[in-house]
């Protein structure tokens, strides 16, 4: 069962950006494995600011701080792409392709978040 959202059309300059988004997914009976996967880029309005995001599952917290905080909380640091140049991000672009961007850096790309959920602890 794969259930999709997406969130195109809210800007990040928007206040409706960080309303709280309540999506409830049916999990059927016989369910052995959830994983919560997340492609998170913040090219565009919020390049240059660190971001955490949260999902919530019956009181069990997962976040991007916990998984990946060096992609998003470098955002805006002077030489945060520089540290990921072994990893694939391209060096020597014009312009600030040095710079910590949120979730990105020219060159690379934008890998999944999976975060595994214990079905067990769930309500049912």
């Amino acid at each position: 069962y794969n259930c999709v959202w997406d969130n195109p059309s809210t800007s990040f300059k928007s206040s409706a950006y960080n309303e709280n988004r309540t999506l409830m997914v049916p999990i059927p009976a016989n369910t052995a494995r959830i994983q919560i996967v997340a492609i998170i880029s913040g090219h565009g309005g919020c390049e240059f600011i660190p971001t955490s995001h949260h999902f919530l599952v019956e009181g069990t917290e997962y976040n991007t701080t916990a998984i990946a905080a060096d992609i998003f909380m470098n955002a805006g640091s002077d030489y945060g792409c520089t540290d990921f140049v072994a990893g694939g991000a391209s060096p020597n672009e014009h312009g600030t392709w040095y710079y910590g961007r949120n979730g990105w850096c020219d060159g690379l790309d934008i890998k999944p978040l999976v975060w595994e959920v214990d079905v067990a602890e769930l309500s049912g």
